[in-house]
């Protein structure tokens, strides 16, 4: 009876993780709530590396839920030391801010932004003209590269959201994008009003809607 509950147990927590992994927040900012974000990231994070990492396996097989696995990786894995960065997924550039000027030392868990423990996101999507780095390809490369959270994200709140954004909009990092940048074959023009208007779009949905 004991090894049957326990069977129970673990399988209920599969399930658990499973549905984490497949409720994680649209990443566009107009969408995205990072409390949301937070409490599937944590649900892993609680679960333990292996239940975890099998459950995210398990979804990638399914073909659902691709862009959720490579979003969980990046706030569940960490670099293995303060010097060194774990790369973004390769699931195609990042819209909204001028990447051509924005340094993986200032922005270093693109699509997401971490203040004071809250994973703001960054972009509005995806802009694509190749094949999406697999999300099972991308798992593989956090657990050589990274080392997995064992402390949970601190609950965020639209207050602690809200001065975390703040943080990052007066940042240096931010000071230092280019709004308007040319090179060689390639030029654009952004407006950084309306990146400041979308990012705080996070933080109204945890005011304006409830959770999911």
């Amino acid at each position: 009876m004991l090894v049957a509950a326990a069977a129970l147990s673990c399988y209920a927590r599969s399930n658990d993780v499973e549905q984490a992994i497949l409720s994680f927040p649209n990443i566009s900012a107009w969408e995205y709530r990072p409390d949301e974000a937070v409490r599937s990231a944590n649900t892993l994070i609680s679960a333990g590396q292996n239940l975890a990492c099998a459950a995210l396996e398990k979804v990638a097989k399914t073909g659902r839920g691709s862009p959720n696995i490579c979003h969980l990786c990046r706030l569940v894995f960490i670099p293995k030391s303060s010097t060194e960065i774990l790369r973004a997924p390769m699931l195609g550039a990042p819209e909204l801010l001028p990447l051509n000027s924005m340094k993986d030392s200032d922005w270093p868990h693109m699509p997401f932004a971490i203040v004071d423990d809250v994973p703001l996101s960054m972009t509005l999507g995806y802009s694509l003209g190749g094949r999406a780095e697999r999300p099972e390809d991308y798992l593989a490369y956090c657990l050589s590269n990274g080392v997995f959270r064992t402390k949970p994200f601190a609950g965020p709140t639209s207050n602690t959201a809200s001065n975390a954004l703040n943080k990052i909009l007066k940042s240096p990092a931010w000071k230092a994008l280019k709004w308007k940048d040319s090179g060689v074959g390639w030029s654009y023009t952004l407006s950084e009003d309306y990146a400041r208007e979308m990012l705080w779009k996070q933080v109204k949905n945890m005011v304006n809607r409830p959770p999911q």
